[in-house]
């Protein structure tokens, strides 16, 4: 804009400067709105790429936290389906067993049958009538001897449509006792305090 060579005066240079500034201002100011023009662009373009990083990036966290949701309802899914499957099993199982301790009530039901001996008559001498009581409030009466022992009323109730366990025992209540079928099978019903009569429960051990 301006070249001053040699001593100069400052009154003379600031003459100076004054005048380059006044013939050259267009230019000067020329120039200056080039260089901001320039400065704006690059703020416009900054401003836009660090608008378009930040789309970048929103779009990748919603894509990650939509692939997160995903992964969280297949894994909520799977473990559904794995509680499903296993309830399934389980019932399968449950039901398998108990088709299958019916079949071995159903089968010992036929094989005491065939073993049981016959009721003795009305009024024979040393008769015990014992009554059981069953959960479902039925009922079951037979008469037996007093020599008959306990294991006598094990068959008998083995027999019966109201029996559906695999264990179980007779229990009396006055006074209480526990009549097993290990322990006290060969126990007469005289020496069990079960005669002239008594009332047992059926109690499930199963």
């Amino acid at each position: 804009v301006l070249a001053v060579e040699g001593a100069v005066e400052p009154s003379d240079l600031a003459r100076l400067l004054a005048e380059a500034a006044e013939e050259r201002g267009l230019e000067l100011a020329g120039v200056r709105a080039e260089r901001d023009a320039r400065a704006m662009e690059r703020r416009i373009r900054d401003e836009q790429d660090a608008a378009y990083r930040a789309a970048l990036e929103a779009d990748a966290r919603r894509e990650r936290e939509a692939a997160e949701r995903r992964a969280a309802e297949e894994e909520e899914e799977a473990r559904a389906l794995a509680l499903e499957r296993a309830a399934e099993e389980e019932a399968a199982a449950v039901a398998a067993e108990a088709a299958a301790r019916l079949r071995s009530v159903e089968r010992r039901r036929e094989e005491k049958s065939a073993v049981l001996a016959d009721e003795p008559p009305e009024g024979a001498h040393g008769v015990c009538k014992v009554l059981v009581r069953f959960p479902d409030g039925s009922r079951q009466q037979r008469r037996f001897l007093g020599d008959d022992v306990v294991e006598n009323l094990y068959t008998w109730v083995d027999t019966l449509e109201e029996h559906t366990g695999l264990h179980y025992s007779l229990v009396s209540n006055f006074p209480r006792k526990v009549f097993s079928r290990t322990d006290d099978g060969g126990v007469t019903l005289k020496d069990g305090d079960l005669c002239p009569q008594a009332t047992l429960m059926y109690r499930l051990d199963d």
